[in-house]
């Protein structure tokens, strides 16, 4: 899964995205999706 944005800063050594940046992403498109979210 190739995320917007995700450049090689955002890899891990296998090549595949790190997974803490992931997760970020995806608590930071909720935030921006539900505006009364954590």
């Amino acid at each position: 899964m190739l995320l917007p944005g995700a450049g090689p800063a955002g890899r891990g050594r296998d090549g595949e995205p790190d997974l803490g940046v992931f997760l970020a992403q995806v608590r930071d498109d909720r935030a921006l999706a539900d505006p009364g979210g954590p």
